[in-house]
């Protein structure tokens, strides 16, 4: 609860075959904060009832990414490059400064490079007045790696010669945080 993980990352693989929702760097979020991280991981969610998240698996309340990216590869039936999915139609999440550049494999209508779903029956009678807070501001997504062309949330999708151009991220703190090496992806500076 209430967490504040920075400057992490995590490679290799992350397999689940329960019921639940995995990521690559954090299993579940509630109302916390990711910044300045990334992961690599192939993410893995082989029950059908789950699915993988690059970064994140599961969002409650009131989620914040910030700076992090995911490069790895996210397989199962649903999810997203950076969240697998939030809790309630009610949650919160805001994205900023962030993108995806793995492969997401995923397969059902929920899938998206980003978010990859809500759930509609936890929301404790609670109406909600629009589903999932979502708030995006500077995210962006490469539509040939991931295999999707758009996100039902928003956010930016470019062919890989774009992602991979200084350009592109216009807004994002390029002298402190983040750095574009010719012909590849952003990667994080030291802190």
């Amino acid at each position: 609860y209430y967490v504040k993980i920075s400057s992490t990352h995590s490679s290799g693989s992350v397999t689940s075959t329960v019921y639940d929702d995995i990521g690559g760097l954090v299993g579940n979020m509630i109302s916390s904060t990711l910044s300045r991280s990334y992961s690599s991981a192939a993410v893995v969610a082989q029950n059908s009832g789950g699915g993988p998240g690059g970064l994140v698996g599961y969002s409650t309340g009131t989620t914040n990414l910030d700076n992090c990216y995911f490069a790895g590869i996210a397989t199962g039936s649903r999810g997203g490059g950076l969240i697998a999915g939030a809790a309630t139609q009610c949650d919160t999440i805001t994205i900023t400064n962030s993108y995806v550049s793995g492969k997401v494999i995923l397969g059902d209508e929920s899938s998206d490079p980003l978010l990859g779903f809500f759930n509609t029956d936890r929301s404790n009678g609670v109406i909600c007045s629009s589903p999932v807070n979502m708030t995006l501001a500077g995210v962006h997504f490469d539509q040939q790696t991931t295999g999707l062309s758009q996100s039902k949330w928003g956010g930016s999708g470019h062919p890989t010669a774009a992602m991979k151009l200084a350009s592109t991220y216009a807004g994002w703190d390029l002298a402190s945080i983040w750095t574009v090496p010719p012909d590849s992806y952003p990667t994080l500076r030291l802190p």
